[in-house]
């Protein structure tokens, strides 16, 4: 490893023999996605914050990995901006808490917090509140409540690309979608909400068209929309279509048809 950043990317050379790595914490319980190899360079953007338990590499699909010490390491690289974006003048106490909950982030580092703007939020449980964000094609989730999330806040990525996070992605032309769970007991959660971004501006209304049961609307803000019901998770994981996103338009047209969950 030659460096590392405090945006979290670990990035460094490898022998040529491989070709597939991962990097990660020691005893980490974040599953995290695999670092791109390529011409005896590889790179985990936006990793986690190396601190002094150091940090694991794994190659060629290993189960075993090497812990190298943090006395190992170089320092922390120190940050440079090349192209300064000026904060979005937004006072809104929505704004200023979300800021707060991205700049107080642990792994992996939030970049540039102070440009995510609030979206949807509701009251999962009478315990449990969520708030949505968006920057670009990223999504984030905080929750708030009686048990929080050992990886809260949480951030989704819709832009292409490969491996198993696709499988929990639908993505059309207007809308995109996921599912976050919630109200968490004994370290595990069956309770669903659907959560994604809205693309386009002409977009009014997101709901959840299921067979035989009521249409579950979204709440829409800020590019961002949530669905949430107590029934929800009484769909099926797997299997044929049963539940479709619908969004429509201002004047009720349906603009876009996505299933619930990308199908086998």
């Amino acid at each position: 490893m030659t460096f590392h950043t405090e945006f979290g990317t670990i990035a460094g050379v490898a022998a040529p023999e491989v070709g597939s790595m991962v990097v990660e914490r020691p005893a980490d319980r974040r599953p995290l996605g695999w670092t791109l190899v390529a011409d005896g360079v590889f790179v985990a953007p936006n990793a986690f914050l190396v601190d002094a338990t150091g940090l694991v590499l794994r190659t060629n699909g290993s189960p075993k990995g090497e812990i190298v010490p943090v006395a190992a390491l170089p320092t922390r690289a120190t940050a440079v901006v090349d192209r300064p974006v000026p904060a979005v003048e937004d006072s809104a106490l929505a704004t200023e808490e979300l800021t707060a909950v991205l700049v107080a982030a642990d792994a992996p580092p939030i970049v540039d917090p102070e440009q995510w703007r609030p979206g949807a939020h509701a009251e999962l449980t009478p315990h449990e509140r969520v708030r949505l964000g968006r920057y670009g094609k990223l999504l984030v989730w905080h929750t708030t409540g009686d048990r929080p999330s050992a990886e809260d806040p949480f951030v989704f990525d819709f832009t292409p690309q490969q491996g198993p996070v696709r499988d929990f992605a639908v993505v059309g032309r207007n809308i995109a979608a996921t599912r976050m769970y919630y109200d968490f007991a004994d370290g595990a959660s069956g309770t669903i909400a659907v959560v994604g971004v809205v693309e386009d501006a002409h977009i009014a209304s997101v709901v959840l068209r299921r067979d035989g049961m009521p249409d579950l609307a979204a709440r829409i803000t800020g590019g961002t929309f949530l669905i949430a019901g107590p029934d929800l998770t009484d769909l099926p994981e797997r299997g044929p279509v049963t539940a479709v996103l619908v969004a429509r338009d201002h004047s009720g047209n349906v603009r876009e048809e996505l299933p619930y969950q990308r199908q086998d």
